[in-house]
């Protein structure tokens, strides 16, 4: 109980401190044309916001600006959402909610699309969910879809609308841009920028795509060395109505090896990470029953899956949580029961809970408590809890 009261301080400390997402330098056009600037929450938005926070000053308190009062946001040199109204078939690509129909369903919507390409050519971006959809406009004529649909046909086989293809062959014609680059192109991201980027540098060779792209890490490889405080207690029931014998063994502290692999997720400003941990971890003590020793000598590779929440203090220092489910795999382990009773190990899994703080993106410190685990699953008459928490220092290597 002590040691999850030490992680629930910890925890209280994470929430309590002040660490949001920063306000940016950014601006809005409102209803008047007029052009404000000032400091914008960048919560690098998963799905298109219909709205925003915003400040003139860094001092000032901010104020909620929705759809309705303006017509363009953004930050300098970076991105931007236009308001528009569009043409939006919300058609689910999920597979069991496929639609029959091979048309769009149209519904017309005024939204905030994010600016992907600016130039001669604009593509736009809209997401909501697991729902991606793409727009253009040329010339800065009205904004149109680009229109992929997934459908069933009546044949129950899986087809596919890809008109997008048809409406850039027919409207963005360049001497560079061949057919067959239009039958490869793909409806992601990262095809239609460069199918755009090179259409407006083929009209004009001396464009350059102001929307900047933002730097993205994906992967951290981490070395995480550290300490672990455990203990292992032990309950042995009686087949004969006598009652249960139990016998806590020594605390003991250890030495623990893990490598972390921490996948960052693409959006909300980096917060969000799964990680994977290899960990070589072992307890080796003893405890008194009836003037009888009882025995462990247990090593195990844990091997905790889990997710990760960044809290930004700076633009150096970040504190964070995680939780993770912990698979583990005993390494040829005993526990002697009463000096005369050896007994394999075999563990189940358990949940770990951790807390930290990030330095310069290289250094880490993170408490975590370990919530108890049987390690003798196979046996039908002997119970075990083992946990404890870690001390874990951490060193990014890249």
């Amino acid at each position: 109980m002590k040691r999850f009261h030490l992680f629930l301080c910890a925890f209280y400390f994470i929430f309590s401190a002040t660490a949001q997402i920063n306000f940016e330098k950014g601006y809005y056009i409102d209803n008047l044309d007029q052009r404000i600037d000032g400091y914008i929450k960048n919560q690098d938005w998963k799905s298109n916001p219909a709205q925003f926070e915003f400040k003139a000053t860094e001092n000032a308190t901010p104020k909620t600006i929705t759809l309705k009062y303006a017509q363009e946001f953004g930050f300098e040199n970076r991105y931007k959402y236009i308001r528009a109204t569009v043409k939006l078939d919300r058609s689910s690509a999920a597979l069991q909610n496929l639609s029959k129909k091979r048309i769009p369903e149209f519904v017309t919507q005024e939204l905030f699309l994010k600016l992907l390409v600016q130039g001669e050519a604009m593509l736009y971006r809209y997401e909501d969910g697991n729902m991606i959809r793409y727009f253009y406009s040329k010339n800065d004529t009205g904004i149109k879809p680009l229109v992929y649909k997934e459908y069933i046909e009546q044949d129950q086989d899986l087809r596919k609308n890809e008109s997008y293809k048809q409406e850039l062959f027919n409207n963005l014609k360049c001497s560079s841009i061949s057919l067959n680059r239009i039958k490869k192109l793909k409806y992601k991201s990262t095809s239609l920028v460069d199918f755009f980027t090179d259409y407006n540098s083929c009209i004009n060779p001396d464009y350059k795509n102001t929307i900047v792209k933002e730097h993205r890490e994906f992967f951290h490889l981490s070395i995480r060395p550290g300490v672990k405080y455990a203990n292992l207690k032990l309950e042995r029931f009686s087949t004969i109505g006598l009652a249960s014998r139990k016998v806590n063994l020594d605390d003991a502290w250890s030495v623990r090896a893990g490598l972390e692999a921490e996948f960052i997720l693409p959006f909300n400003k980096n917060k969000w990470s799964i990680l994977v941990e290899p960990t070589y971890q072992y307890y080796k003590s003893e405890g008194e029953l009836d003037n009888e020793t009882t025995s462990a000598d247990y090593k195990s590779i844990e091997l905790p899956l889990g997710v990760r929440h960044y809290f930004f203090l700076n633009d150096t220092s970040k504190l964070f949580v995680n939780a993770a489910f912990v698979l583990d795999f005993s390494l040829n382990s005993t526990i002697t029961y009463r000096d005369r009773v050896q007994l394999d190990t075999k563990s189940r899994n358990n949940i770990a809970l951790g807390a930290g703080f990030k330095y310069g993106d290289r250094y880490s410190f993170e408490f975590r408590y370990d919530l108890d685990r049987n390690v003798l699953s196979d046996y039908i008459y002997y119970d075990s809890d083992y946990g404890g928490f870690s001390l874990i220092f951490g060193y990014t290597i890249f």
